[in-house]
């Protein structure tokens, strides 16, 4: 990836994007592009690659732990690491209206269960890698430090039915014969369509305040991004 450009600034920063220690030395560094702050110490050690954060405990790690315990109903028993060069996108794509997520989680029980979630009304699907509608991404989902496990994106049909209505009674039918539906939208035609997965499988995160989920692949290619509307993670699962 190539450098960032880091310049100095007047403003006091709170932490360093790199140590995430409080920065005591006044005037700050800051990457221009990933807006990154980098305090003095850091700065002539390292180049700016992406969101460091998500490499490292940070900000919002306890809120991400919290939001885990909350979600499983039982603490995490590790935290692991992004890779350095993980990116959330400051654009992705827009494709449509989000209707149907299906995951597989081991939640409450700790054993792997299939679960569809249907989406609300206002809540979006957003892919990284090709579309016509570029959005972009909210700050408060593109800057977090830390990001919350919720298991696969699997559990749907092998293909997408004909009817909506049909995707009710086939989640987890499909789930370990290797290929089946991760989610699914409307398009801006009004047609339903659909992700494709197959394992390995891509894993399903979300945001520590729950606002928004994240669909990453091998822990280095974030796929897709849903939110808006009401949709939050919580307690009692996705909902909204």
């Amino acid at each position: 990836m190539a450098k960032h450009t880091i310049k100095k600034t007047s403003k006091r920063e709170n932490w360093c994007g790199l140590c995430h220690r409080h920065n005591m030395a006044g005037a700050a560094w800051a990457c221009e592009v990933c807006r990154i702050p980098v305090c003095l110490k850091c700065h002539d050690e390292t180049q700016c690659q992406g969101k460091y954060a998500r490499g490292n405990p940070g900000r919002d790690t306890e809120a991400g732990i919290t939001m885990y315990s909350e979600f499983h109903q039982y603490a995490p028993k590790k935290q692991g690491r992004f890779p350095g060069n993980l990116e959330i996108p400051m654009e992705v794509f827009k494709v449509g209206s989000a209707e149907w997520m299906f995951y597989a989680s081991n939640k409450w029980e700790h054993k792997q269960n299939f679960y569809m979630h249907e989406h609300g009304w206002g809540v979006g699907c957003y892919l990284t890698d090709g579309g016509d509608k570029r959005v972009e991404v909210p700050e408060k989902y593109r800057t977090v430090d830390t990001l919350v496990r919720l298991g696969e994106c699997r559990g749907g049909p092998a293909r997408l039915p004909s009817r909506a209505k049909d995707l009710r009674d086939n989640v987890g039918k499909t789930a370990n014969s290797g290929k089946g539906l991760g989610f699914v939208w409307t398009g801006q035609d009004g047609v339903l369509d659909g992700a494709m997965v197959g394992s390995p499988y891509p894993e399903l995160y979300c945001t520590p305040d729950g606002g928004c989920l994240l669909v990453i692949e091998g822990k280095k290619k974030i796929r897709a991004l849903i939110w808006g509307g009401g949709m939050r993670v919580k307690s009692q699962g996705i909902v909204g």
